[in-house]
């Protein structure tokens, strides 16, 4: 339930194989991922792990919520509803190591 941008360091992305977990993608600074774990509690599709030390802004589900509003509407376009909306809160973003 959380998405990452990588500020500093690599990441490995790897997928479930019948054989063990298969590395599909390194991912640098500026890449993300996590963003479908915004949109729904799906199961992941793949794993990250950290190959270098790594550093990322985050953002969790919650939060992503709190500022946006209900993700029906903003899926829908219902900007009405979102501008409309009083949201008392302050991003959170941090750095992760």
């Amino acid at each position: 339930n959380t998405f990452y941008m990588i500020t500093k360091g690599e990441v490995g992305v790897y997928k479930k194989t019948e054989g063990g977990n298969k590395k599909i993608n390194t991912l640098g600074v500026s890449s993300f991922f996590g963003e479908k774990g915004l949109l729904s509690s799906d199961t992941r599709q793949a794993t990250c792990i950290a190959s270098t030390n790594v550093e990322c802004l985050t953002l969790c589900r919650d939060d992503f919520v709190r500022m946006l509003g209900n993700l029906d509407d903003v899926i829908a376009g219902k900007k009405t509803n979102i501008l409309n909306r009083s949201v008392k809160m302050t991003p959170s973003f941090f750095m992760k190591q």
